[in-house]
């Protein structure tokens, strides 16, 4: 006989089987939708199967769960499912999708999580769009305004809806408003300076080779000239001393395109 296992086991992953019934489709989804949103780092996915056996249509499923909770939370959200903690991932990941009892797909369900400083900084964006971030508005004003940014986002996709029903946060959107403000105009203005400083900052590259070949077009035309002068004086004391043997004129040239 198998024991049974401890409600306080904690684990990464899940084995769920959904029986059909005292589940619907429809019933099932409407619960795990509301486990996955409670719980934003929660995963699931698998199919829908049709037992050797009894022929009993049900879901097969995998739960990760990355926050590693214990076995009696995940019963608490998901009531009337049979939970076994994963042993074995990968040979749970195969069996959840094995074809011999498949009879219909499992719709993945994962939401991202967003932080709520992460929700603020959206919220503050969201404000400036609508030119209403510098506005003075009353406690009661500013609850409605957050409730309207988070429909909207949810409307978008956002994973926020937890996040705007919090009492903690909506008390934090409430007393630190302004503080919220100023921060994100402050960033705002840094973020700007930035871009600016980039923008401005050039490092001429062609420029500066094309400087530098002609610096060095330069320098030898200034060369040449150098040693035509100098050739050039070696020839007029060339003229003037021919009493020199001509192995004393040609060291006196060396020596002197040499200086």
């Amino acid at each position: 006989m198998t024991k049974k296992e401890s409600t306080s086991v904690k684990a990464y992953g899940w084995s769920l089987t959904v029986w059909m019934p005292p589940y619907t489709p429809k019933s099932w989804q409407e619960t795990i939708d509301q486990a996955v949103a409670s719980n934003p780092k929660w995963s699931v996915h698998g199919q829908k199967e049709c037992g050797d056996e009894s022929g009993k249509l049900h879901y097969q499923l995998f739960l990760k769960t990355p926050d590693q909770p214990r076995k009696s939370k995940i019963i608490r959200f998901l009531p009337k499912v049979h939970v076994e903690s994963e042993t074995n991932r990968n040979a749970l990941e195969k069996y959840v999708h094995k074809e011999d009892t498949r009879v219909g797909e499992f719709k993945t369900i994962e939401r991202s999580h967003i932080t709520f400083k992460e929700c603020v900084r959206k919220f503050m964006e969201w404000l400036d769009q609508q030119d209403i971030l510098d506005d003075d508005f009353s406690a009661d004003e500013k609850l409605k305004i957050w409730d309207e940014f988070i429909e909207f986002s949810v409307a978008e996709g956002v994973n926020v809806d937890i996040i705007g029903v919090n009492p903690q946060y909506r008390c934090c959107i409430s007393k630190y408003w302004k503080g919220y403000v100023q921060n994100y105009i402050r960033q705002d203005k840094q973020d700007k300076t930035v871009e600016n400083n980039v923008a401005e900052v050039s490092i001429p590259v062609v420029d500066a080779r094309k400087d530098e070949e002609i610096n060095s077009e330069e320098f030898s035309e200034e060369t040449s000239q150098e040693d035509d002068e100098i050739i050039c004086e070696d020839d007029d004391r060339s003229e003037f001393s021919e009493s020199n043997s001509e192995s004393s004129f040609k060291q006196k040239r060396r020596v002197k395109i040499r200086i």
